[in-house]
């Protein structure tokens, strides 16, 4: 059985900003660790054109977009999607978004931004959050790839459709991720080169990770329950809907506190090595293997 990707090996690819592409790992190396280590020199002068050492605790250079600032490295998980049941928000996610909505712009970005983040680099939650979680087909998400799916190959009676063009007759955008439509042909191409697209080769060729996307983000709850997180819930959608093969991949960003508290070291074994042991045993519950 595979073993989850606990840590850093050689094939890791992470996305550097300054350069705005995604590189290997040793290349970007040190600059993309973790906030809460020691002193990490970063000699990737080639990559980043920056040499410099970290203070725990202390911005670093670059910051991998599959790194989650979390007491546990990076971790891996290779899933079936359609072991995956239900989804929850982050912890913090409710009164996040209330202040995008309500407060001034500059305190969003320079205080709300920030103090999530800062509870949020530990991992590690308590609460009931995991007990607030909603099974996947009742997302709104969700309910629009499943819609889009059953409509085709006409993906003008969609659901989503309708809402495109709802939101360009009053004058606004369509919106989805980093594209924008403002006009009708520009709708159109949004859904046929992307939405649309993503169902057919989903059909075709079953779940494959695009190399620099983001990975999908998932928590495990107080019985070690695997749930999806925010990112990659469209794909996870059209995954389930067609029926798809191949394995989903979900990084761990959080854990219940309570489901860490339950896990034992064996003799002389590290925290490192009781987690791989822990998380290869939630992966082969949603797995299969």
């Amino acid at each position: 059985m595979r073993q989850p990707h606990l840590g850093f090996g050689p094939d890791t690819a992470l996305r550097c900003p300054k350069v705005g592409r995604t590189v290997p790992l040793p290349a970007f190396r040190a600059c993309a660790l973790r906030r809460k280590t020691t002193h990490f020199p970063c000699n990737d002068t080639e990559i980043c054109g920056r040499n410099e050492s970290r203070r725990p605790g202390a911005a670093s250079a670059c910051e991998g977009t599959m790194i989650g600032a979390i007491p546990f490295p990076f971790t891996l998980l290779h899933v079936d999607p359609h072991r995956l049941e239900r989804y929850v928000d982050e912890p913090h996610q409710n009164w996040y978004l209330w202040s995008a909505q309500h407060l001034p712009r500059f305190l969003h970005r320079n205080a709300v931004v920030r103090v999530k983040y800062l509870l949020g680099r530990k991992g590690v939650f308590g609460g009931n959050w995991d007990l607030e979680s909603r099974l996947l087909p009742e997302l709104p998400s969700y309910r629009l790839v499943e819609d889009l799916h059953r409509v085709l190959p006409d993906f003008r009676k969609s659901l989503w459709y309708a809402r495109g063009l709802e939101a360009l007759d009053r004058g606004r955008p369509f919106v989805h991720k980093t594209l924008t439509a403002r006009t009708v042909p520009e709708l159109d191409r949004i859904f046929v080169e992307n939405l649309v697209a993503l169902i057919e080769t989903m059909k075709k060729d079953g779940y494959r990770q695009v190399q620099g996307a983001d990975l999908p983000g998932g928590m495990i709850g107080r019985d070690g329950a695997l749930l999806k997180g925010n990112r990659g819930r469209h794909r996870l959608a059209a995954a389930q809907v067609t029926g798809a093969s191949g394995l989903y991949p979900i990084e761990v960003t959080g854990v219940h506190r309570l489901w860490l508290a339950g896990r034992q070291r064996r003799n002389g074994e590290s925290r490192n090595a009781m987690l791989v042991r822990e998380f290869a045993q939630v992966e082969k519950r949603y797995s299969g293997s």
